[in-house]
């Protein structure tokens, strides 16, 4: 029993800034239900627009530039960043934040 707390706590910690853990509990019959709902407070389209308009590839963002595939990984699947990457994003294209994220409020509901 608290092996099973202490694993859903752990489980929740893990997905803290990216998801919103839900857990449902029944002890009786030892079942953890865990639903888990993606949060997308932060979006990267924009940067994928920035790059096709300064013609510059993911491919030279790694190789020229030093940035990880990880970083890349991260943006594809709107991950959060910490803000010395998006600083050092905007250095290499030379662009503002805003061309590189967007803020997407969670109470307003989907187009």
């Amino acid at each position: 029993m608290v092996l099973l707390s202490f694993l859903i706590y752990y489980v929740s910690n893990i997905l803290y800034l990216t998801f919103k853990v839900y857990a449902i509990l029944s002890f009786n019959s030892r079942i953890v239900n865990i639903k888990v709902v993606k949060l997308k407070l932060i979006s990267y389209d924009p940067f994928w627009d920035t790059l096709k308009d300064k013609e510059i590839s993911t491919y030279a963002l790694i190789t020229k530039h030093g940035i990880s595939k990880g970083i890349i990984h991260r943006m594809k699947h709107n991950f959060s960043l910490s803000t010395r990457t998006v600083n050092d994003l905007c250095r290499i294209i030379r662009c503002n934040v805003q061309d590189i994220m967007t803020y997407i409020d969670e109470d307003s509901p989907e187009p």
